[in-house]
C-alpha cells in the first residue's frame, strides 16, 4: 500500500515539474500571442475532457467495487465513451470555427480520440496497480520531454511540438490498455446491450453535471479574458497560472491521499473528524507557505531571465493565484467531507454560486484592470468558496471554525512538529 501511495504522488510531481519546465520554454518560443492561442486550447480541451469522462471515473470504480465483472463492465464503459467522441468532434468542430485552427487542431482531435482509453488508468489505480502507470508514465514523459526541448531550442516549429504532444498522449494510453488487456484478458467478442449503456448514463449523470460545473467554474477567468481581451493578455494570465498550479502538486497529492483517514474519522464521531480536519488543513497551509519562498524565487528567476518582457505582468498574476490556490485547497477539503456525506446538492449549489460570482467580478475587475483584474477576481471567488461559504452553510459551519483554527495556528512554529507528527501517524495508521 506504502509503495502505492509512492508511486501514485512520483505519477504526479515527475510529470508536472517536466511540463512546467517545457511550458516556461515553449511560452518563451511561441511568444505571448501565440502561447495565448495554445492556452485556449488546453482550456477547450480541459472543458471537453469533463465531457469525455462524463463522470464514467466515479461510478466505474463503484460498480466494480460491488464485485462487476472487470472484464465485461471495461467494455461496456468503454463503448460508452467511445459514443461521447461524437460530441467531442462537436466541440472541436465549434473550436475550429470561433478560435480558429491551423496545427492546433489536431492536438484537440487526438485528446478527444484517445479519451475512451483514459478508464484504463483508472483499472491500474483502482486495483493499486500505479506502479504500471507510474512506471510507463515516467519513461514516456521523460522521452518526449527530450524530443519537445530538442524541438524548442532546435526551432523545428509549432506543427513538431504538436505532433510530439500527441504522439505523448498515444504512447500512454497504448500501454495502460495493453496491461488492462494482458493482466485482465478483457473479451471484446462479447455484445454489449443498449440497456446497460444506457444505465450507464443515467448513473453518470449526476456525477457528470457536478464535475462540468467545478471545471466550468475554474475556467471562467481564461473564457472572459479570451472574450473581453485578446489571446495576448491570456497568454499573459496563462504563464502566471502555471506557477500556481504547479504549487499545488503536492498539497492536492496529501489531500487525496488523506481520504481514507478522513473517511474513518468522520464514522468516529465530531471531535476525531474535526481534530482531523484541522491537522490536515494547518500542515498543508504551513507546507505552502514553506514552498512558497522556493516557488517566488523561480517566479522571478523565470520572469527576468527566461520569458520575453511581454509576460512580466504574469510575475504580480502569479502571486495573486498561488494566494488564491490556498483558498482553494480549504474548497477541496471542505468538498470532501461533502461527498462523503454523499452531499452533492451542496457541492452543485456552491459550485454553481462560485461561477456566478465569479463572472461577475470578471466583468467588472477585466474591465478595469485586465488580465490582474481575473486573478483578483478568482482570489475573492476562491475566499468565498473555500472560506466564506462555510461560514453561511448551517451544515458545514463547524468547517469553518476548524479553519479559522488552522489559520490562526500557521505561524505558531512551537506546534508545527507536534501537529506534523500527529498527522502522519493517523495518516499512517488510517484510523
Amino acid at each position: 500500500m506504502y509503495r502505492n501511495i509512492a508511486y501514485l504522488s512520483f505519477d504526479r510531481l515527475y510529470p508536472a515539474a517536466l511540463s512546467f519546465i517545457s511550458v516556461m520554454y515553449l511560452a518563451e518560443y511561441l511568444g505571448v500571442d501565440k502561447f495565448g492561442e495554445l492556452s485556449a486550447l488546453l482550456t477547450f480541451i480541459s472543458i471537453a475532457s469533463v465531457v469525455s469522462y462524463f463522470g464514467t471515473n466515479e461510478t466505474f470504480t463503484k460498480v466494480i467495487a460491488q464485485g462487476g465483472d472487470i472484464s465485461q463492465v471495461y467494455r461496456e464503459y468503454l463503448f460508452f465513451r467511445f459514443l461521447l467522441i461524437l460530441v467531442l468532434f462537436m466541440i472541436g468542430y465549434l473550436y475550429s470555427i470561433f478560435i480558429g485552427g491551423g496545427f492546433y487542431i489536431l492536438l484537440l482531435m487526438l485528446s478527444i480520440i484517445l479519451s475512451p482509453f483514459q478508464l484504463s488508468q483508472s483499472v491500474c489505480e483502482f486495483y493499486h496497480k500505479a506502479k504500471i502507470i507510474a512506471i510507463s508514465r515516467f519513461f514516456v514523459t521523460t522521452l518526449f520531454f527530450s524530443f519537445k526541448m530538442f524541438a524548442i531550442f532546435r526551432d523545428l516549429g509549432i506543427e513538431v511540438l504538436m505532433l510530439i504532444t500527441a504522439l505523448e498522449y498515444l504512447f500512454v494510453f497504448i500501454l495502460a490498455t495493453l496491461y488492462v488487456k494482458l493482466y485482465f484478458i478483457v473479451d471484446a467478442s462479447q455484445a454489449i446491450e443498449a440497456l446497460k449503456v444506457r444505465s450507464i448514463a443515467i448513473l453518470s449523470l449526476p456525477f457528470f453535471v457536478n464535475s462540468f460545473v467545478v471545471v466550468a467554474s475554474s475556467r471562467v477567468d481564461q473564457v472572459m479574458l479570451l472574450v473581453m481581451e485578446d489571446f495576448s493578455s491570456l497568454g499573459v494570465y496563462s504563464m502566471g497560472l502555471r506557477f500556481s498550479e504547479f504549487w499545488l502538486v503536492l498539497p492536492s497529492a496529501i489531500i487525496t491521499l488523506s481520504m481514507a483517514s478522513l473517511s474513518s474519522r468522520m464514522s468516529n464521531g465530531s471531535e476525531a473528524r474535526d481534530l482531523f480536519l484541522y491537522l490536515l488543513m494547518v500542515n498543508i497551509m504551513r507546507f505552502m507557505f514553506i514552498l512558497s519562498f522556493f516557488i517566488i524565487v523561480v517566479i522571478f528567476f523565470v520572469f527576468e531571465y527566461i520569458l520575453d518582457s511581454a509576460f512580466y505582468l504574469g510575475l504580480y498574476i502569479a502571486i495573486l493565484l498561488m494566494l488564491s490556490s490556498l483558498f482553494s485547497q480549504m474548497r477541496v477539503v471542505t468538498g470532501k467531507v461533502m461527498l462523503l456525506n454523499g452531499d452533492g446538492s451542496t457541492i452543485l449549489k456552491r459550485s454553481l454560486s462560485a461561477i456566478l460570482i465569479n463572472i461577475i467580478l470578471n466583468a467588472l475587475l477585466i474591465t478595469l484592470f485586465g488580465p490582474i483584474g481575473a486573478a483578483i477576481a478568482t482570489l475573492i471567488t476562491s475566499i468565498y468558496i473555500g472560506f466564506l461559504f462555510d461560514m453561511i452553510s448551517v451544515s458545514y459551519k463547524f468547517i469553518f471554525k476548524v479553519k479559522l483554527e488552522a489559520f490562526s495556528s500557521i505561524f505558531k512554529t512551537s506546534l508545527w512538529l507536534d501537529d506534523f507528527n500527529q498527522f502522519k501517524n493517523i495518516v499512517v495508521s488510517r484510523k
